[in-house]
C-alpha cells in the first residue's frame, strides 16, 4: 500500500512536471534557455540558502522566477491529488509559519519536483534544437 502511494505520487509529479514545463517554455518561447537555467540553479539556491529565502527570491522577481514559483505553489494547491501536503495559501506565507518537520517535507518534494523539471527542461532544449 504505501509501495503503491510512493509510486502514484512520483508518477504524479513527473505527469505534472511534464505539463508544467512544456506550458513555461511555450509561454516564454523567446526565453526557452533562461527558463532552464532558472529551474537549474533553483535546488542549488534552496541547498545553500534554505527554501524559504530562495522560494522569496523567485517570488520577487519578474516573469521567468514568478512562472517557477507559481509552478512549485500549483503543485501543493487542493486540487493536485499526487501531493503529500496541500496548501491552500499563498505557499511563501504557508513556509513561514510551518514547524521543521513539514519544512524538511516539503523542501525535499519541492527538490524532487525540481529533478523531474529540470529532466524536461534539458529534453524540450534537446528537441527544440537548444543548446545543452
Amino acid at each position: 500500500m504505501v509501495n503503491q502511494s510512493i509510486h502514484l505520487v512520483e508518477s504524479g509529479r513527473a505527469k505534472f512536471a511534464y505539463d508544467m514545463v512544456k506550458q513555461l517554455m511555450k509561454n516564454n518561447n523567446s526565453k526557452k534557455e533562461e527558463v532552464r537555467s532558472y529551474i537549474k540553479r533553483l535546488p542549488l539556491m534552496i541547498q545553500t540558502n534554505g527554501l524559504g529565502q530562495a522560494l522569496a527570491f523567485y517570488y520577487s522577481k519578474e516573469k521567468e522566477h514568478q512562472d517557477i514559483y507559481k509552478v512549485i505553489s500549483t503543485w501543493f494547491s487542493p486540487k493536485e491529488k499526487h501531493t503529500f501536503i496541500t496548501i491552500d495559501e499563498e505557499l511563501i506565507y504557508a513556509i513561514t509559519k510551518m514547524n521543521r518537520s513539514t519544512y524538511r517535507m516539503i523542501t525535499n518534494e519541492v527538490i524532487e519536483l525540481l529533478i523531474w523539471m529540470r529532466r524536461f527542461a534539458d529534453g524540450y532544449m534537446k528537441r527544440s534544437g537548444g543548446s545543452q
